[in-house]
Protein backbone atom coordinates (compact mmCIF):
# COMPACT_ATOMS: atom_id res chain seq x y z
CA UNK A 1 0.00 0.00 0.00
CA UNK A 2 1.42 3.47 -1.03
CA UNK A 3 2.09 5.97 1.27
CA UNK A 4 2.33 9.04 -0.89
CA UNK A 5 -0.14 10.23 -4.11
CA UNK A 6 1.72 10.80 -7.05
CA UNK A 7 2.23 14.89 -6.92
CA UNK A 8 2.97 14.88 -3.57
CA UNK A 9 5.11 18.11 -1.95
CA UNK A 10 8.17 16.71 -0.27
CA UNK A 11 10.02 18.74 1.51
CA UNK A 12 13.41 17.34 1.97
CA UNK A 13 17.13 18.39 4.25
CA UNK A 14 20.21 17.37 3.50
CA UNK A 15 23.10 18.84 4.75
CA UNK A 16 21.86 21.71 6.27
CA UNK A 17 20.02 22.35 2.68
CA UNK A 18 16.28 22.53 2.04
CA UNK A 19 14.28 21.82 -0.75
CA UNK A 20 11.31 21.19 -2.34
CA UNK A 21 10.14 18.15 -4.24
CA UNK A 22 7.60 16.45 -6.14
CA UNK A 23 6.72 12.49 -5.57
CA UNK A 24 6.92 11.53 -9.13
CA UNK A 25 6.82 7.44 -8.75
CA UNK A 26 6.50 4.95 -5.51
CA UNK A 27 7.23 1.54 -5.62
CA UNK A 28 7.60 -1.19 -3.10
CA UNK A 29 11.17 0.00 -2.48
CA UNK A 30 12.16 2.56 -4.16
CA UNK A 31 10.52 6.79 -4.57
CA UNK A 32 11.16 8.73 -7.61
CA UNK A 33 11.40 13.16 -6.25
CA UNK A 34 11.74 15.43 -9.14
CA UNK A 35 13.10 18.55 -7.11
CA UNK A 36 11.32 21.76 -7.71
CA UNK A 37 14.57 24.56 -8.06
CA UNK A 38 18.34 23.99 -9.04
CA UNK A 39 20.47 22.82 -6.22
CA UNK A 40 23.93 22.42 -5.82
CA UNK A 41 25.04 18.75 -6.30
CA UNK A 42 27.08 18.07 -3.07
CA UNK A 43 24.19 18.03 -0.25
CA UNK A 44 22.28 15.30 -2.38
CA UNK A 45 24.95 13.05 -3.47
CA UNK A 46 24.52 9.31 -3.79
CA UNK A 47 25.60 7.54 -0.73
CA UNK A 48 23.79 10.13 1.56
CA UNK A 49 20.82 10.42 3.72
CA UNK A 50 17.83 12.97 3.84
CA UNK A 51 15.39 13.76 5.66
CA UNK A 52 11.62 14.72 4.69
CA UNK A 53 8.63 16.07 5.38
CA UNK A 54 4.86 15.70 3.99
CA UNK A 55 1.89 17.17 4.99
CA UNK A 56 -1.68 15.44 4.35
CA UNK A 57 -4.35 17.51 5.43
CA UNK A 58 -3.82 17.87 9.58
CA UNK A 59 -1.09 15.86 9.59
CA UNK A 60 2.47 15.59 9.23
CA UNK A 61 4.37 13.11 8.24
CA UNK A 62 8.27 12.73 8.58
CA UNK A 63 10.77 10.29 7.37
CA UNK A 64 14.44 9.56 6.51
CA UNK A 65 16.38 7.76 4.23
CA UNK A 66 19.10 6.84 1.90
CA UNK A 67 20.12 8.31 -1.47
CA UNK A 68 20.25 6.02 -4.19
CA UNK A 69 20.60 8.13 -7.15
CA UNK A 70 21.37 11.92 -8.00
CA UNK A 71 21.16 13.46 -11.54
CA UNK A 72 19.91 16.06 -13.54
CA UNK A 73 16.94 14.61 -16.35
CA UNK A 74 18.13 15.47 -19.96
CA UNK A 75 15.09 16.58 -21.10
CA UNK A 76 13.66 18.85 -18.63
CA UNK A 77 16.97 19.71 -16.92
CA UNK A 78 14.86 19.04 -13.24
CA UNK A 79 17.17 17.21 -10.68
CA UNK A 80 15.89 14.05 -10.25
CA UNK A 81 16.63 11.65 -6.82
CA UNK A 82 15.88 8.01 -6.28
CA UNK A 83 15.83 7.53 -2.68
CA UNK A 84 14.93 3.86 -0.58
CA UNK A 85 11.36 3.09 0.50
CA UNK A 86 11.54 4.72 4.39
CA UNK A 87 11.56 1.97 6.91
CA UNK A 88 9.83 4.10 9.54
CA UNK A 89 7.09 6.63 8.83
CA UNK A 90 6.12 8.50 11.49
CA UNK A 91 2.28 10.83 11.10
CA UNK A 92 1.38 12.93 13.78
CA UNK A 93 -1.24 15.77 14.22
CA UNK A 94 -0.90 19.55 13.85
CA UNK A 95 -2.74 21.35 16.48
Amino acid sequence: MPLLQPNDEIFLISRGVSVKGKLLNETSNRMLIQLQKEIPTSPFSSAGFISAEVRHGSYRNTFQSKIIYFDQDLHTKMHLLIIDYPATFKRERVK
